[in-house]
Formats: C-alpha cells, sequence, structure tokens
C-alpha cells in the first residue's frame, strides 16, 4: 500500500479517536439519558423501587432473618407497619360497611372491647342502643366477628326475668331505645342470658360476672315491717338496718334476734321474694342485658383487631377496629 494512503487511513482513526475522547470517551455509556442513546446502545437497568416498598409491609416473624446492625430489626411490627396494617383493616372494614350495611347501623354500636383478658369470662363487648330508636331491635341471631381471624359468636335467646333453681325460659332479645348490652365470650354463671333487674344484684353473692352487677336491690329495712303491736324492737331494726343489699345472710342468726325477726330476715333476704314483691314496679326491669357466647376460649386479639357486629340478615351493623 502506498504511503500515502496508510497516512490517510491512520488520520482517519486518530480523528475518530480525538471525536470519540472529545465526547466522554468511557464515561458515555454510564451518563448518556436514554434520548441520546444510539440504536445499539445497551439500554441500563435499575432496581425498581415499588419492590422495596412491598419489602417494607413483610412482618418479620419466625425465622425471618433481619440484619444485626439494623438498629429497628425485632421480631415485632414496627410503628410504620402497624399504621399500614391499621390503615389497611380501616379500608377493607370501610369496604364491607358500604356494601353490606345494615338498617341498624349507627343505630346500634360497638362502644368498646375488653383488651388483654385472660379467660372467655373476663372478655367482653359492650353494645349501645341509640335513644333516637323508634321501635324494639331484635338482637336474637346477631353475630360478632373478627375480621381479622374470622372468629365469631351467635347470639341467642335470653331469659327476661330469670329464676334460680328453676328452668330459666328463654325468649328473643329484643332492644328498648338506650339499651345497654354486654357481650360476654364465656358461659353464664345462671347457663342464659338475661336482662337485668331491680334484684339480679342477689346473683353476685354467689357468682362472679364481668363487669360486676350492680346490687342495688330493695334493703329489708326499707321492707313493709310488721306495725305496732307486732312491731320490731330496736335489736332486729339495728340488724335489719346492718344487711347490704341484695345480700343472703349465710352466718346463723344473732341469738338476740326474736323469733319473728328471725322468720323476717329468712323469708326476705333472697332474690325470689325480691322479685315477688316488687316486679310490678314501673322502675324493676332496667335497660340492661347481659349476653353470653357460651365459647370456651376468647375471640379478640389483643391488638391489631376488627370487631363486627352483624344483624340477623348478614348485614354490617358496626365495624369496631383497634
Amino acid at each position: 500500500m502506498p504511503f500515502k494512503e496508510l497516512a490517510i487511513i491512520v488520520g482517519f482513526f486518530a480523528a475518530m479517536w480525538l471525536i470519540w475522547f472529545a465526547t466522554g470517551g468511557p464515561e458515555r455509556g454510564m451518563n448518556t439519558s436514554s434520548q441520546d442513546r444510539g440504536l445499539f446502545s445497551a439500554p441500563v437497568f435499575s432496581a425498581p423501587q415499588f419492590k422495596f416498598q412491598v419489602q417494607a409491609l413483610r412482618t418479620p416473624r419466625g425465622t425471618f432473618n433481619t440484619p444485626t446492625n439494623t438498629p429497628s430489626a425485632n421480631t415485632e411490627l414496627s410503628e410504620r407497619e402497624r399504621n399500614l396494617l391499621e390503615t389497611e383493616l380501616r379500608r377493607i372494614g370501610a369496604r364491607i360497611d358500604q356494601t353490606e350495611t345494615s338498617p341498624y347501623r349507627s343505630l346500634v354500636e360497638i362502644e368498646l372491647v375488653t383488651k388483654h383478658a385472660t379467660t372467655p369470662h373476663q372478655e367482653y363487648l359492650l353494645l349501645s342502643v341509640s335513644p333516637r330508636v323508634s321501635e324494639k331491635i331484635p338482637l336474637t341471631n346477631w353475630e360478632v366477628r373478627s375480621l381479622v381471624t374470622g372468629k365469631s359468636g351467635t347470639i341467642k335467646k335470653g331469659s327476661y326475668l330469670p329464676f334460680i333453681g328453676e328452668r330459666i325460659t328463654e325468649e328473643t332479645i329484643f332492644l328498648n331505645p338506650g339499651a345497654r348490652i354486654y357481650v360476654t365470650t364465656g358461659r353464664s354463671p345462671i347457663g342464659s342470658s338475661f336482662r337485668t333487674n331491680l334484684c339480679t344484684g342477689y346473683f353476685a353473692q354467689f357468682q362472679s360476672f364481668t363487669p360486676p352487677l350492680a346490687r342495688t336491690c330493695p334493703r329489708l329495712i326499707d321492707s313493709s315491717l310488721p306495725e305496732f303491736p307486732n312491731a320490731f324492737n330496736d335489736t332486729c331494726l339495728d340488724y335489719l338496718q346492718s344487711i347490704p343489699n341484695c345480700t343472703v345472710p349465710l352466718r346463723g342468726l344473732p341469738l338476740t334476734l326474736s323469733p319473728a325477726c328471725k322468720a323476717f330476715i329468712n323469708e326476705r333476704a333472697n332474690y325470689h321474694t325480691c322479685i315477688n314483691e316488687h316486679k310490678e314496679n314501673a322502675s324493676f326491669y332496667r335497660n340492661e342485658w347481659r349476653v353470653y357466647l357460651g365459647r370456651d376460649t376468647e375471640l379478640w386479639k389483643n391488638e391489631r383487631e376488627a370487631i363486627q357486629l352483624i344483624d340477623h340478615n348478614g348485614k354490617v351493623v358496626d365495624t369496631l377496629i383497634y
């Protein structure tokens, strides 16, 4: 090849090298935007950011390995993860409420739930009925259900006037305006759900109730006492004064009491006599029900729980999320 032609070829490649070096040389492949890449330039890929957001939703549990040099690494939900979960529960609950709304919505609400209960006897929900209700609401066959675990319990019939030691008659539970209903997960201490009344405080002397029953029975000293000439003496009246509300004296009565006084106490200081004497009073029945689901284990989680109240037609009445 003539020297002149060889010089032209070498000069051409040298010029091309200078142009390539001036426009970025070896750095060009990393800095060039997608608009500046040539037709055969290899695209530069990077990991999508959403992948890391998805990973952040994962809960570190069990054998999940977390870096030991990460200060927040632990086996519990982080505050951010908890907020994300609670937001999701609210979204799910709101969606279900909107699509399956009961006609009793806003008329019956879940007011509170006991957390960290260690037995089904201690675990309960408090339902409240709006005073705006114009007619009685049937509660029997309603259901309470966990949206998180799927556990549930059904509200059955109850007794309007329970009798101890006798067969209890159960009927459909109807709620009055302003009623309060304690729905306990466990079994009833008296064998049935019941409406409280002026005398049910006697139950609390022999059984445990959560929350405690009100002990506001009429006192014996306020009963119709014998009049002259059969009036009780001061010793009897003092003893009647000392007997607490809703209490059956279990210890032997004082020897200083007259036979008539002892007979009066034995006959009157009990639940059956209390209801027989006062059941016709306008204020005898309280606007409160004690409902029992009859479960042997707890239903509700201590945290991150969503509880729904479902009516007898399967429609959502209320949702409580905590």
